[in-house]
């Protein structure tokens, strides 16, 4: 073993040793291995399990810190968080935790995350496109709790893109090329029923607002 490796597996063991499990987003040490986790190849993907935390501030803090650590952070982020999504055994719990964090930059208002919307060389790859594949996955589980979370906030997250003027055209463009790549309509449909059985009347209008934007966006 390199002694680079040996390091960065030395220090993943001594964060854990000492915090006994993955640290909250309050504690240095998650900015230090959420960094970490995007630029070390040897960092295990679906490792990535920052603990959610309550404390109000301390999402939007979080993500302020990181941007300031230099300005592509948070593309590089965008990037990494996509191609972990797609990998086939990322599902249920690791999965809810990579969806928490990016939950946590998409509500905090990261302007460094929204600017990686459509900007991928390979839009079919993007985080629209790879939020939408990663919640196909959850959907074909039994772990229910998860796939109703998944269905929820990827419609949110989407519609959060898409209502923003500056993120409007990018991610509509990605979320139709992913349309023509994939059946979405299992996470609409979903959506939906489920909407309807838990009375819920915020994500009833949000998922045929989508279906609305795909047919509009289809026929042009």
């Amino acid at each position: 073993m390199s002694p680079s490796v040996s390091t960065r597996i030395s220090t993943k063991s001594s964060i854990l040793f000492h915090s006994e499990t993955y640290p909250p987003l309050r504690m240095r040490a998650a900015h230090f291995l959420l960094y970490f986790w995007i630029y070390c190849a040897d960092f295990d993907d679906s490792s990535m399990t920052l603990m959610r935390t309550d404390a109000h501030n301390v999402p939007h803090q979080f993500v302020q810190d990181l941007d300031l650590c230099h300005r592509s952070i948070s593309r590089h982020l965008a990037v990494k968080i996509s191609s972990v999504l797609r990998l086939e055994y990322v599902v249920n719990e690791p999965a809810e935790r990579l969806l928490y964090l990016l939950t946590t930059f998409v509500e905090s208002g990261s302007e460094a995350l929204a600017s990686a919307i459509g900007q991928h060389p390979q839009p079919e790859i993007g985080l629209l496109a790879s939020l939408l594949v990663g919640c196909q996955r959850q959907l074909c589980f039994l772990r229910e709790s998860t796939r109703q979370l998944f269905v929820d906030t990827t419609i949110r997250i989407i519609t959060t893109f898409f209502d923003q003027s500056q993120t409007a055209e990018s991610a509509r463009n990605e979320f139709v090329i992913s349309y023509m790549l994939a059946n979405n309509s299992a996470i609409f449909s979903y959506a939906i029923i489920s909407a309807v059985e838990r009375n819920r009347e915020v994500e009833l209008d949000m998922a045929p607002q989508l279906l609305g934007y795909t047919q509009t966006l289809l026929r042009a």
